[in-house]
């Protein structure tokens, strides 16, 4: 399977200002995406927890992107760390910040949180996958996959979260309605 023409649309697409560009846009849409769900909530729950993380997460790599991207673009196993190791840093504190809000709330996680957790996950191990290739093995045969595999999971997470709230939200009110009968 040849993949060369996917790998150089992704080298034409990955530059420092497309990435910003959509970092921004993720960055947005979960700021109105948190709003609406403490609209319709209208209280602390872990939905609202989850998509509140999410956008601290997302925003802190809107403003750390930029410099990441710099120090990345040169080839070194110290630069591939500084990369690889600063992604996986912030992804790994959002699931424990995660965490700690479920654990000190004492709530029961919703299906949001455990997208977010699963999305947290992936991107994490994608990111060690990818590092470990480049690094030592210098194959570059999981970049295309990588490109790939972050750029969807970056871009569709917001989206997919906040389609997983309206689905449970749609379920919770239409048990309380059937309850009510």
């Amino acid at each position: 399977m040849d993949l060369s023409a996917l790998n150089n649309w992704l080298v034409g697409i990955n530059n420092n200002d497309s990435i910003t560009a959509v970092n921004n846009a993720v960055s947005l849409f979960c700021i109105l995406l948190l709003i609406l769900v403490l609209l319709i909530d209208r209280k602390l729950s872990s939905s609202s927890i989850g998509i509140m993380v999410l956008c601290l997460g997302e925003g802190l790599e809107s403003i750390l992107m930029p410099s990441m991207i710099r120090i990345a673009s040169t080839e070194s196993p110290l630069n591939y760390f500084a990369w690889y190791g600063g992604l996986i840093a912030m992804h790994l504190t959002c699931m424990a910040v995660l965490l700690k809000f479920h654990l000190a709330y004492n709530l029961r996680v919703s299906d949001v949180s455990i997208t977010l957790a699963w999305y947290y996950a992936l991107s994490v191990i994608m990111q060690a996958i990818d590092f470990i290739d480049r690094a030592t093995f210098d194959t570059g045969f999981f970049a295309t996959f990588y490109q790939l595999g972050n750029l969807l999971l970056g871009t569709l997470v917001a989206p997919i979260a906040g389609l997983v709230f309206f689905r449970e939200h749609y379920q919770r009110s239409r048990l309380l309605h059937l309850q009510e009968q």
